[in-house]
């Protein structure tokens, strides 16, 4: 499995195939007790009413269940998604009378078929997510370290989409009274003199001390560690688990080292990525055509001012290009000059909220795709303005621009909207993990979550 795909979407890829197979079969028990015969053949268009639904349950974000969520709430997640999508089908079925060639679409069968399998798809993510509530455990890390970073690991773990705990050692002692480490049946046991430290389970250790650890301890870690226990450095921790790379953490030295960044100087990656996205882009434009016209005509009709809204953004190796959206706020919205967008701006007009919410905004864009300003996916650009403050304030900033900048990228799926320096420096350790572990599968798994953020309305 990707390191960057969470471990609990193996739920996801057992449900998908799972739920695919469910689907055919309860619609094809359907057909045979009410005509008495099984499908002759496959029918093309039984598969692609199963693509449709199980777009939508992911759509409805039903693959990935966690401790945190509600059964209740998943379940009727997972229903909806059903009768939303059979909807949708319905509403293409009879309009274009696809009845009248396949049986399997009958008024009768699909309906009833499509119903069937939302009781199943709800009773299995109840079961399953009840299952995980009771029996999951909340991730213990044991974090070894004192100063400033290990603050900012210990409530950057508190504070990650999975939760977890982080239990801090401060001191490991020194070579004369270095601590006691052993494993047992129930986790580990941490010990200096005769007083226990920490006692029981954890997911693994992790080592953010400034100064190095004393030789006897570094010795027991590494008995820990060929017993099974994960340790790891700060930096290791952050990429595998958190999926960013913590840049108040690092040194020169790290970046000089580190295996990964192939998309800097992989010729045939760059190329393949720049055909996708051509090809992408032209397809889009194209398609999407009746809807861009749609919204500009929506953009003017609601408030007064262009339909398109162009600004400068800084892009690959530093340069300015022009970069157009949709304008979604009034006229004049930074005659004071440029600001950060904040939640509630006044300054967006209602329809521009919509657009937000749903990326359309940032259709236009495909135009910047086209002649090569920017990639599908990537770092988000930022003003040159704002780039100015956020370098002088934040340690390797300008890292983000040896790539092309994206219609969307790995920040902004893991992400909520940033709008501080604070928020830029979070968006940048997604961006450089993004960076460093560039890969095609990437690439497209950031594509299908901002396919659901799009029709979640979770954008801003």
């Amino acid at each position: 499995m990707p390191k960057w795909l969470n471990p609990r979407s193996w739920y996801g890829l057992l449900l998908a195939p799972t739920d695919a197979a469910m689907l055919y079969l309860a619609i094809g028990v359907v057909h045979y007790l009410r005509l008495g015969y099984w499908y002759r053949e496959f029918d093309w268009q039984l598969g692609a009413i199963v693509v449709v639904v199980l777009t939508s349950l992911y759509v409805f974000n039903v693959y990935y269940l966690d401790r945190t969520g509600q059964p209740a709430r998943t379940a009727l997640r997972a229903f909806a998604a059903v009768a939303v999508s059979g909807a949708m089908i319905a509403s293409v079925v009879y309009v274009t009378k696809s009845t009248d060639v396949s049986t399997v679409l009958w008024r009768g069968n699909l309906p009833l078929g499509l119903f069937v399998f939302a009781l199943y798809a709800a009773l299995v993510r109840f079961l399953g997510q009840s299952l995980i509530t009771r029996f999951s455990r909340e991730p213990r890390w044991l974090v070894f370290g004192n100063g400033q970073r290990t603050g900012q690991l210990v409530t950057d773990i508190r504070q990650s989409p999975s939760g977890g705990e982080a239990i801090l050692l401060e001191s490991m002692g020194d070579e004369s009274r270095p601590v006691t480490i052993s494993a047992h049946a129930g986790g580990l046991r941490i010990s200096r003199d005769g007083e226990t430290l920490f006692d029981g389970r954890v997911e693994g250790i992790v080592i953010a001390a400034d100064q190095g650890l004393p030789d006897p301890v570094v010795s027991q870690l590494m008995r820990v560690r060929l017993g099974g226990t994960p340790i790891m450095d700060i930096a290791d921790f952050y990429e595998q688990y958190l999926f960013r790379v913590p840049v108040l953490q690092l040194r020169d030295g790290w970046f000089a080292m580190s295996e990964g960044f192939a998309l800097l100087h992989h010729d045939i990656q760059l190329k393949a990525k720049r055909l996708i996205d051509l090809a992408a882009a032209s397809i889009g434009l194209v398609v999407l055509s009746p809807l861009l016209l749609l919204v500009a005509a929506l953009v003017r009709l609601t408030s007064p001012g262009p339909a398109l809204y162009s600004q400068t953004r800084t892009g690959y190796g530093g340069r300015a290009f022009r970069l157009r959206k949709f304008r979604t706020m009034v006229r004049d919205a930074e005659k004071d000059g440029p600001q950060w967008t904040s939640t509630d701006d006044p300054r967006i007009t209602a329809f521009g909220n919509l657009l937000r919410k749903t990326r359309i905004d940032e259709l236009p864009q495909l135009w910047n795709v086209l002649i090569g300003d920017m990639s599908f996916i990537g770092p988000r650009p930022e003003r040159p303005d704002f780039n100015k403050t956020l370098e002088a304030q934040i340690p390797y900033y300008d890292l983000r621009h040896l790539v092309k900048p994206g219609v969307t990228g790995w920040a902004q799926v893991m992400y909520t909207y940033g709008a501080s320096v604070d928020d830029a420096k979070n968006k940048l350790e997604f961006d450089l993990y993004y960076i460093k572990n560039y890969s095609l599968a990437l690439d497209m798994y950031i594509a299908l979550r901002t396919v659901r953020v799009v029709f979640s309305w979770a954008g801003r």
